[in-house]
């Protein structure tokens, strides 16, 4: 889940970065921006840690149950964080709200 996530977000900074520097824009001007690193980041670190921590078969902590219960909330405060960040986006390029109501 972590890694595809991560991936997923990181051809979008991809796209995004480069469309700025086609136009000559800044980057990292706005909160949707930032969060979105933020949001990047943890899931960077998830993926590889949830691995090495949680995996069914090798996990060093595979049955520790406050490990699991902290993995699992903490993904979904990221993921719900995520779209939090998705929706600051869609808001930003949205002008007007007859625009916002039909997409």
């Amino acid at each position: 889940h972590e890694s595809t996530c991560f991936l997923m977000d990181l051809f979008s900074r991809y796209v995004i970065y480069s469309n700025k520097d086609m136009f000559g824009k800044p980057h990292n001007t706005s909160w949707h921006s930032w969060l979105g690193i933020f949001v990047m980041i943890n899931y960077f670190i998830a993926a590889p840690l949830t691995y090495y921590w949680l995996n069914p078969d090798t996990g060093v902590q595979k049955t520790d149950k406050t490990m699991r219960w902290n993995h699992k909330w903490g993904s979904r405060a990221v993921t719900a964080l995520a779209w939090f960040v998705c929706f600051l986006g869609w808001r930003t390029m949205q002008g007007d709200v007859v625009q916002q109501a039909v997409f």
